[in-house]
């Protein structure tokens, strides 16, 4: 199976961080930019296979990672001029996307799931797109996701309410059919695309692994303890 990792991002809300001169993903933990932390990750998961999506600051992504070898993995970059948003990147790699079935991840988050186990899911539910869901106390930060007895994804409730619940740990498996139905730019995975899916084959399911999102100052400080 092929992965392809959203790495385009500004980085905005660890702008203080970054001072604009590196990508998000580039940000150092113990030595290591986070992205590599991703990608050893998916190498446990026997997927060595990935497509970067780059735009801001892209040269520094490729020039450390190159073709991949040096990891052991295959990297392919596809590039974007222009900001297009989540689901926009995602269109822009198409044309490196080979397989019928991909993982799409956010390149600032690491969720350490068992890619078997979402596997078997979504071949359960007949998925379009299966999202890794995890419960926290508060999801203030990333608004929740509502499922259904059967793991049918019902609704995404917007950011800014202070409640415990399940949210989207930016982790999905998903059928490349789906690339159909992106046809704007910039557009948003999650506000253009997946609420087209609800009752369309869209599916949760809730992992316990850890899960760490670098993009405020704190949990970058939080990665930088736990990781390494």
């Amino acid at each position: 199976m092929q992965a392809v990792i959203l790495a385009g991002g500004l980085g905005t809300r660890v702008r203080n961080i970054t001072e604009d001169k590196i990508p998000k993903v580039m940000l150092p933990i113990n030595g290591k930019p986070f992205l590599l932390y991703i990608l050893d990750y998916l190498k446990t998961q026997n997927i060595k296979n990935v497509v970067l999506c780059v735009g801001f600051k892209k040269e520094i992504i490729k020039d450390y990672f190159r073709d991949g070898r040096k990891y052991g993995l295959n990297l392919f970059y596809s590039e974007e001029k222009t900001p297009l948003g989540t689901a926009g990147a995602l269109k822009n790699a198409e044309r490196f996307i080979s397989s019928d079935r991909f993982l799409l991840l956010n390149g600032d988050t690491l969720f350490k799931i068992n890619l078997d186990e979402l596997l078997r899911f979504h071949n359960s539910k007949k998925a379009k797109i299966s999202v890794a869901l995890k419960y926290l106390q508060n999801t203030q930060r990333y608004g929740r996701v509502e499922i259904n007895s059967d793991n049918a994804i019902i609704q995404f409730i917007e950011k800014g309410i202070r409640k415990q619940g399940i949210i989207n740990g930016g982790l999905y498996l998903m059928e490349r059919d789906v690339l159909s139905l992106i046809e704007k730019f910039p557009s948003s995975l999650e506000k253009d695309v997946l609420p087209m899916l609800i009752n369309k084959g869209l599916y949760g399911k809730v992992f316990d692994e850890y899960f760490i999102d670098i993009g405020v100052p704190e949990d970058y400080e939080r990665a930088k303890r736990e990781l390494g």
